[in-house]
């Protein structure tokens, strides 16, 4: 398993001490991931032991090694999987969120926000994400008025208007 990859797009805005951090989790999450391939390998092979069953000696006592203490290295290994899956998926998120404050504009925030992490930390297909949300607000502004502009108050909206003094 490896670290998602940092979006070119949000790569091509960050300062280089963002990317630099970005890059030191990103190695840590390879470790995690080699860790988890590692633990899976255990898996496999007390599952493969117990489905050919060996009977092994222990070099301490000299007695067989049963087929419970198989059944137990495969609940630990898998155990193990899960807590360091979990670390993996932590750290993306971290990444995610030390990146996500710096981006100004609040629809690419929300765009990032709600992008699920694949083989890049905001998905595939990023900029074609951004475009269509930026493209849905224009055309949402354009509903309201053909140009585009926010509709202006006019003297006749009463919300708008300060209150009088009220003589009694």
């Amino acid at each position: 398993m490896e670290a998602p990859l940092l979006n070119p797009e949000i790569a091509a805005q960050l300062y280089e001490s963002a990317k630099t951090r970005d890059v030191h989790l990103a190695g840590i999450q390879n470790c995690v991931g080699s860790a988890i391939a590692a633990v899976g390998s255990i898996a496999t092979y007390a599952l493969e032991s117990i489905q050919t069953p060996k009977i092994l000696e222990d070099s301490s006592e000299g007695s067989p090694v049963v087929e419970d203490n198989y059944t137990a290295l495969v609940s630990c290994a898998s155990d193990a999987g899960r807590l360091i899956t979990d670390v993996l998926h932590q750290l993306s998120v971290a990444r995610r969120e030390q990146i996500i404050p710096k981006i100004k504009e609040k629809l690419y925030k929300t765009v990032l926000q709600e992008s699920k992490s694949g083989k890049f930390l905001f998905g595939d297909g990023l900029t074609d994400k951004m475009k269509e949300a930026k493209a849905t607000v224009q055309v949402g502004r354009s509903l309201f008025m053909g140009d585009g502009t926010k509709p202006k108050p006019t003297g006749n909206d009463r919300r708008l208007q300060p209150l009088k003094d009220q003589k009694s």
